[in-house]
């Protein structure tokens, strides 16, 4: 363990240098601390991928490199279905080692590429699960509150717009009452003795309007015969100068 601390310590001063050289002493004294890791046990923190390369052994914060992140991969509908059957039945290796891939698949991968060896070293990194959201189905009787109910809208006809719409008379009180009176009083009128004294002076009237459109329409016939029939007569040269003689 002393040896360890020792080469780390050497690797530790070899950091604050930024010479290509320093750097191939610092990988070689990391290497030396691998070699012994069969002895003592590498503190993770220090020896593990998030602080190093895990093939050259270079420092991450003393030299560059480059970052990628690499989504997971889901399940399949079989690999679900073995999972279910897993306590329920006795699986083969084969199949447990395919659920174990699968389940490291699942989780997404931090790839990071050294510039020394241009090596990929990747770093697993676990999927948080997502909490599904329940639905909270409470009854107007459990929780007392009564929904409102919206208020009916009255749409507009005009849409908004300003129309002047003609304003109907309105009849005061005594116009309205002397209206009905009048009513009252034709409708009274209307007894069958005054119809049947109507029916009779329409039969006595009508022959005689019969007549008068008859002779009118004569005379206008012998007007118009008159006018064919005898033709206007034309004046000669002898009967003017007779009369201007």
């Amino acid at each position: 363990m002393a040896n360890v601390s020792h080469l780390w310590n050497m690797t530790k001063f070899l950091t604050k240098m930024k010479i290509p050289q320093a750097n191939e002493l610092r990988n070689h004294y990391i290497q030396c601390c691998r070699e012994l890791s069969n002895e003592v046990e590498l503190p993770k923190q220090i020896f593990g991928p998030g602080s190093m390369c895990c093939y050259c052994g270079s420092l991450w914060n003393a030299i560059e490199y480059k970052v990628r992140i690499e989504k997971g991969k889901s399940l399949s509908t079989s690999m679900k279905k073995l999972l279910r059957d897993e306590n329920k039945k006795t699986l083969s290796l084969y199949q447990q080692k395919l659920i174990r891939k699968c389940i490291k698949n699942q989780s997404n991968k931090l790839i990071i590429t050294c510039s020394c060896c241009q090596n990929n070293t990747v770093i697993m990194l676990s999927k948080p699960q997502r909490l599904k959201k329940i639905k909270q189905q409470c009854s107007d009787e459990t929780s007392g509150i009564t929904p409102r109910r919206k208020k009916k809208r009255n749409r507009d006809k005009n849409a908004g717009l300003l129309i002047n719409t003609p304003v109907t008379p309105t009849l005061n009180s005594t116009e309205k009452n002397t209206s009905n009176h009048s009513n009252n009083n034709i409708n009274n009128n209307n007894t069958p003795i005054s119809q049947s004294k109507k029916e009779k002076l329409k039969k006595i009237n009508t022959p005689i309007l019969g007549c008068k459109s008859k002779k009118i329409n004569l005379s206008k016939l012998k007007g118009i015969v008159d006018t064919t029939v005898t033709p206007s007569k034309k004046s000669s040269l002898h009967s003017f100068l007779t009369e201007l003689g």
